[in-house]
């Protein structure tokens, strides 16, 4: 749409250029008229989209130009449009052809967006995958209760931050310990589950990052939902947590899990 409004504008700037060159008879404003309403999106005239009305408003130029006003010299006339659409019709196809163009290679890679090649280096094997997603599950049987758990899967040292936003817009992020959810769980007294689903791994030598929606249960009852981001550090005992983060959502901001509620809670 960017390069839309710029055709639009260098077009608007041609048509004041053709009419300060040619004469009052020669481009009236009612021709004037006629080729804005060829080239402005969504006018009722339009019936055409992307560069087509573009194309569009160029082949109707020499008609637009040369559209005959009652009381002008007819030689004066045809002189003036002769001239007059050859400059228009030059410089519009210029404009045109600059909107139409389509981006290369290099505009994409400059965008800072990884193709879908570059992303699949980095994509995990199956054993990898199997053993990352068994250490992330391994935190949400500690929901569970089975609180030996997180000592098995996280790093001493893991940080965990959770994230939600207010009605108002406002942020509010807090961070948590192991032992601050340890003490969580047990004291908590009712069944808590957490799933994840439609996970995203990523891989690069030691270093692993999982990206998952999850939903969550306290009590049998559905409390919030979100996405979980955890980095992992491959270490001689397997994959540990180094970080958690997660956002804490309500439907629709995020998605349940495909299987709807747990069962047997």
């Amino acid at each position: 749409r960017g390069k839309e409004r710029s055709a639009i504008s260098v077009g608007i700037l041609f048509l004041g250029i053709v009419f300060i060159l040619g004469s009052e008879e020669s481009l009236s404003y009612r021709r004037i008229v006629i080729l804005l309403k060829l080239m402005i999106p969504g006018h009722r005239n339009n019936r055409r989209k992307g560069c087509g009305r573009y194309l569009e408003a160029l082949s109707f130029a020499p008609l637009a130009l040369c559209l005959h006003s009652p009381g002008t010299h007819l030689d004066q006339e045809a002189k003036m449009c002769r001239h007059g659409s050859r400059f228009f019709v030059t410089l519009m196809l210029i404009s045109v052809l600059g909107a139409c163009q389509q981006p290369n290679n290099d505009d994409e890679s400059s965008s800072g967006l990884a193709s879908s090649t570059e992303l699949a280096s980095f994509a995990p094997t199956d054993v990898q995958r199997t053993e990352i997603l068994a250490t992330v599950q391994g935190i949400f049987d500690a929901l569970a209760g089975d609180v030996d758990k997180l000592s098995e899967v996280m790093m001493p040292d893991v940080t965990m931050r959770s994230t939600s936003i207010q009605e108002d817009g406002t942020v509010i992020s807090s961070t948590s310990t192991v032992d601050g959810l340890r003490d969580r769980i047990v004291s908590g007294g009712s069944a808590m589950v957490e799933r994840m689903f439609d996970s995203r791994i990523m891989v690069s030598g030691p270093i692993a990052t999982v990206w998952t929606p999850y939903d969550f249960y306290s009590g049998g009852e559905f409390s919030h939902c979100g996405i979980d981001v955890a980095t992992l550090l491959h270490t001689r005992e397997g994959w540990r947590i180094m970080s958690l983060d997660w956002s804490r959502q309500q439907p629709p901001d995020c998605e349940l899990h495909p299987d709807g509620p747990p069962r047997g809670i």
